[in-house]
């Protein structure tokens, strides 16, 4: 009994070291806890921020990520491996354009995301329980109502530093612009299809009603002077 006894606290003390040693080994990292996007989409409409509602928005994993030491590093993916680069070097610009080859990459190849997500009437939406990375956050659907306004797409890390601390809860705002050449929607009149005029429509009509009632003023002017012309020479 004594030697079976002796024989498992042996075995047990040999698995502890084993599980020390793989932990503490180079190049091995405890996996990153899991982390989300979440998105506020605000564009301003009339002067006013106005809520991106009902969009749906694709979640596309470009790389891989690993947490050593308190830094990040970075490993792209094979799906995206002809935009591979630098990562954590990236400043502003370089993100813009990475976003939009990473973009076109998965237009192209038909890519899975790995997440899809609807913002609601607050214009929000969340993915969650990502593994650390960084993804491609781009609008696959259009609401009606947001058809006259246009989204680039972004790229975000997670985790994201902030004020030098990994924050895993990463918030992204997309960048929205209005659509070149398209009017905001105007209120209908009473007759399906015909706009309400607006001030400058109201005062063109008013300068033509003004244009026409001198000239027919004048012309009836000239009228009651020329019968008065024929009843004196008469």
């Amino acid at each position: 009994m004594k030697a079976v006894t002796l024989k498992g606290r042996t075995l047990a003390c040999a698995i502890m070291v084993a599980l020390c040693a793989l932990l503490a080994a180079p190049g091995i990292a405890p996996a990153a806890p899991l982390g989300s996007i979440s998105l506020v989409c605000m564009h301003e409409r009339d002067g006013m921020p106005a809520p991106v509602a009902r969009d749906r928005y694709a979640v596309v994993a470009v790389a891989a990520a690993s947490v050593e030491n308190g830094g990040v590093r970075y490993a792209t993916l094979p799906a995206f491996e002809e935009v591979s680069c630098d990562w954590s070097a990236l400043d502003a610009e370089g993100l813009r354009e990475r976003s939009k080859a990473a973009h076109e990459v998965f237009l192209r190849d038909g890519i899975e995301p790995v997440a899809a997500i609807v913002t609601d009437d607050a214009g929000r939406a969340r993915a969650a329980e990502l593994a650390a990375g960084i993804y491609l956050v781009v609008r696959i659907e259009t609401a009606p109502q947001n058809e006259d306004v246009l989204v680039d797409p972004v790229l975000v890390g997670v985790p994201a530093t902030v004020d030098g601390k990994l924050e895993y809860d990463v918030i992204a705002y997309p960048k929205f612009e209005d659509a070149p050449g398209l009017e905001p929607d105007r209120p209908g009149g009473l007759i399906p299809g015909f706009d309400l005029p607006t001030t400058g429509d109201m005062q063109l009509v008013l300068v033509g009603v003004l244009l026409l009632l001198g000239t027919a003023t004048l012309w009836s002017s000239r009228r009651v002077a020329e019968g008065s012309s024929d009843s004196s020479a008469s």
